[in-house]
């Protein structure tokens, strides 16, 4: 703007006045004289000097024009600079904005994505539980499978006692009880039964308690035999029973003598303190009773005489009152009626059956050399002696 205005000043009509001004001052800068006083000579020297510096300022208006060019020039460069600079700034401002836009959208997409994650992470989980409470339902479905099949193809001793106990009394209903709380805690549920039970197959299973039951048997005859045949016919039945009616009449004896003492029932307290081991008791009991009883019988096919089929039937009558007022009682639950002069009874009946085994009663080598296995026995014996006699050399 201020090129513009020195532009109009140095132009037209307003040069000639710039003219006489600057010779004004410059003639008042030697002193101010007087025109009229000047000569010819001194006016046309003058307008000479005026005339050079006329010219001289013209040179200078022109650099001066030069110069307001070049500032011009100059202000439109700068002044398109400006506004190069200004759109530029502006770009800069448009492109900030869209940048910061852009900024807050994906800030907004990261959000939603980070919302979306977190849904999609919950239902995973949802998913996950459901999937567990899924595989378990299906464990236990598998497992309540199993087990229903193997209480129809191989059913569990508990099981077939809890089927079968709403058929029973009012007494063998207690026995069932005793029985299932006994055997399925004490004998059934053993970790080694369980997992035998679990692992194996139903014929498998059959197969294993036929082999240990049979098993069991045979090992016992070969166990007695091996041991007949190591006494070689020392052990007699007079003496066996002997020893038993003697064992039994001590037995009987100390239990009477201890109830007198400690005013408790001894069979009672042992049943109320080790019931397992109570019931496994009672169950050797019956199988040596059963044994006695057939050695007895034993006797009694061997010499039918009326002191032994006597020692039978008292064998019998004091078993079957031990049965009733002892056993029973104690087996499911009932109050026991049995004193010390029931265990005093026993004692003496046993004590008394042990006497009589002092007479000579023939051995077991004796019996069996009598019977039909014996002379079986025999005759192959003469037989194979007979063959080795004829047999050449």
């Amino acid at each position: 703007m201020k090129a513009s205005r020195i532009s109009g000043i140095c132009s037209g009509k307003w040069l000639p006045l710039l003219l006489v001004l600057w010779s004004c001052w410059a003639v008042g800068s030697r002193g101010v004289e007087d025109v009229g006083n000047q000569s010819i000579e001194e006016l046309d020297r003058v307008g000479a000097d005026l005339d050079e510096k006329t010219a001289q300022i013209e040179l200078d208006l022109v650099e001066l024009e030069k110069q307001y060019a070049e500032m011009a020039q100059n202000d439109s460069k700068i002044e398109a600079d400006l506004d190069n600079a200004t759109k530029l700034k502006d770009q800069e401002k448009d492109e900030r904005v869209g940048m910061e836009e852009q900024l807050k959208k994906a800030k907004r997409e990261v959000q939603d994505k980070k919302d979306t994650i977190s849904k999609l992470s919950a239902r995973i989980s949802e998913i996950h539980r459901q999937e567990k409470s899924l595989h378990e339902k299906m464990v236990s479905l598998l497992d309540n499978t199993k087990t229903a099949v193997r209480n129809i193809s191989d059913p569990s001793f508990a099981l077939v006692l809890e089927n079968n106990a709403d058929e029973w009394g009012e007494l063998p209903r207690s026995m069932f009880a005793r029985t299932q709380r006994v055997m399925g805690s004490a004998v059934l549920s053993l970790p080694i039964h369980t997992k035998l039970h679990d692992k194996l197959s139903p014929t498998m299973n059959v197969l294993l308690t036929a082999f240990m039951l049979y098993g069991g048997i045979l090992g016992f005859l070969f166990v007695t035999f091996r041991v007949y045949a190591q006494l070689q016919g020392r052990l007699t039945i007079a003496r066996t029973l002997f020893v038993a009616d003697l064992l039994i009449g001590a037995f009987w004896l100390f239990c009477a003598l201890l109830r007198i003492a400690s005013r408790r029932d001894p069979l009672y307290s042992f049943n109320e303190r080790y019931e397992n081991a109570f019931f496994i008791f009672q169950a050797m009991a019956l199988v040596f009773y059963i044994c006695y009883v057939l050695i007895r019988v034993l006797i009694l096919a061997a010499k039918l005489t009326i002191a032994a089929l006597l020692e039978l039937l008292s064998v019998i009558i004091i078993g079957n009152h031990y049965y009733i007022f002892v056993w029973l009682p104690l087996m499911v639950g009932m109050p026991l009626t049995a004193t010390s002069g029931t265990y005093f009874a026993y004692s003496v009946g046993y004590l008394l059956l042990g006497s009589t085994r002092l007479y000579a009663a023939p051995t077991l080598h004796e019996y069996v050399a009598n019977s039909r296995l014996g002379y079986a026995l025999k005759l192959r014996k003469w037989k194979s002696s007979d063959w080795l006699r004829n047999m050449p050399s």
